[in-house]
């Protein structure tokens, strides 16, 4: 076995120097520093992966909206123009064209549910103009003893005449017979 020399020792200050330099030594050697460095950037760049992919998502549902959107567009585009080619290709609706014989024909309807009372009154006739058609009124006063043919004469002008509606029926008993008023209207296209 081999023995130091006492001479050969280190000194106290000397084994503290050389203990320093060799925990300097070795921190130069594994630089904590720059593991913290990549820790530090590895984090960041997982806090703006997660960010940029939550955005991703609020982007794609804002994206599929849209994309619902437009294909309901397109569906309801092609319903019109569908819409449209079928309305060139049939006939006009009758609803809206001009009846220049409404008198007779309310007199007609009138005779066949049995309101004889109707054959000498003239309506109160008005019309407003708007842009492509005229919306015309006509006012009826009419008194019978029996408001059931009133009521049915009301219903079948409005189910016999296309497009004519009632505005508003104003009822009044007296001792022996009723007085209704009605007022009825049409739109009409120019021609």
């Amino acid at each position: 076995m081999t023995t130091l020399d006492p001479q050969s020792r280190f000194s106290p200050d000397d084994r503290y120097e050389l203990a320093s330099r060799a925990e300097s030594q070795m921190r130069s050697n594994h630089p904590s520093h720059l593991v913290t460095i990549a820790a530090l950037v590895l984090l960041v760049s997982v806090v703006i992966l997660a960010l940029a992919w939550r955005n991703d998502a609020g982007e794609h549902k804002r994206l599929s909206s849209k994309v619902y959107q437009l294909e309901s567009i397109k569906n309801e585009l092609k319903t019109l123009e569908t819409l449209r080619a079928q309305a060139s290709t049939t006939q006009r609706n009758a609803e809206f064209d001009k009846i220049s014989d409404m008198r007779s024909r309310q007199e007609s309807i009138a005779a066949s549910v049995g309101l004889e009372s109707l054959a000498g009154v003239l309506p109160k006739t008005s019309s407003n103009n708007l842009s492509n058609a005229t919306k015309n009124n006509y006012t009826y006063t009419v008194r019978d003893e029996s408001l059931e043919n009133i009521l049915a004469w009301v219903q079948a002008s409005t189910e016999q005449i296309p497009g004519l509606r009632v505005s508003s029926i104003d009822i009044k008993p007296t001792n022996t017979t009723w007085t209704v008023q009605v007022v009825m209207y049409r739109y009409e296209r120019f021609e």
